[in-house]
């Protein structure tokens, strides 16, 4: 399912306080496709690719029994929690619903309630990468998740920084991410994923396996220290039960989404959602699984 999973707890010392890395995925789970985050913007409010998202969060959730594994005490009600790229608030309104913690969102695009939510939420819109409009310092607990096709390679780096600006000294950060990979040989015969990996690395610098890159960042990174990376994998298909499906059929619903972002890839959407069909009934014969 995902390559890494890892905490981080920071130096006392320093301005950062402590991360938790997940590299776990269970589909191509990008938040937007098409906008990749902040440069292009085509087809981001999709309210089929909410959907998935909506859908990934529950799953995920299921899949691993936790919306976060970070040592946070969200029934305190001076803890005050940050998410990145929040989307539609999912993630939050899913923990604040049953904690009295304060949760803070903020994502490029106003896919969040502005009315209809809990007291001890707020959403705003900002940008990672133009900087977080927080002070130095400001939560016991920073959260985000899914940015492996939203941040190029040099991006991570200042996302890295801001996360760990705005985080408390003895606070959390925890990053939940994926690695676009299988464990096991998938012959992709499609080409699908292979032509899909050429074109975000060549046109927007985006590295579809993250996991290298964020742990070199982070334990480089002198305001943190204890940092843990976990491994998951995630079944794809019905040798993995009822989850496994749906995994799958997220991973097929995300494609297909994915394609309307990159003109599907030089061919017609037919042809293009006839290679999904194929490499989807792929991953189902060789038991997929995501690493």
């Amino acid at each position: 399912m995902g390559k890494v999973y890892s905490k981080i707890r920071r130096r006392e010392l320093v301005n950062c306080s402590s991360n938790e890395i997940d590299d776990v995925s269970l589909s191509t789970s990008t938040r937007y496709f098409g906008d990749l985050k902040h440069k292009n913007k085509d087809g981001l409010g999709s309210i089929s690719e909410l959907d998935r998202v909506n859908l990934q969060h529950f799953l995920l959730k299921e899949l691993n029994g936790f919306n976060f594994k970070s040592p946070v005490d969200l029934n305190n009600p001076q803890v005050s929690v940050l998410d990145v790229g929040c989307g539609a608030g999912t993630w939050i309104l899913d923990l604040a619903s049953e904690n009295p913690a304060n949760f803070y969102g903020i994502d490029i695009l106003p896919l969040f309630p502005t009315e209809i939510k809990p007291s001890n939420v707020s959403f705003s819109i900002a940008n990672l990468i133009d900087g977080l409009p927080f002070k130095d310092n400001s939560f016991d607990f920073v959260h985000m998740r899914f940015f492996v096709f939203c941040l190029s390679e040099s991006d991570w780096e200042i996302a890295i920084q801001e996360i760990v600006r705005v985080c408390k000294p003895n606070g959390w950060i925890e990053i939940f991410e994926v690695d676009i990979t299988f464990a096991n040989a998938l012959k992709d015969k499609t080409g699908l994923n292979n032509k899909a990996k050429e074109i975000l690395s060549e046109k927007y610098n985006i590295n579809l396996c993250p996991s290298p890159l964020i742990r070199s960042l982070l334990e480089t990174n002198n305001s943190l220290n204890k940092i843990y990376f976990e491994p998951n994998k995630c079944k794809l298909g019905s040798w993995g039960g009822k989850l496994g499906k749906l995994s799958l059929e997220n991973y097929k619903w995300g494609m297909k989404n994915f394609a309307m972002s990159l003109n599907y890839m030089g061919l017609t959407e037919q042809e293009f959602f006839q290679l999904v069909e194929e490499i989807t009934q792929e991953i189902e014969e060789t038991k997929g699984v995501y690493d």
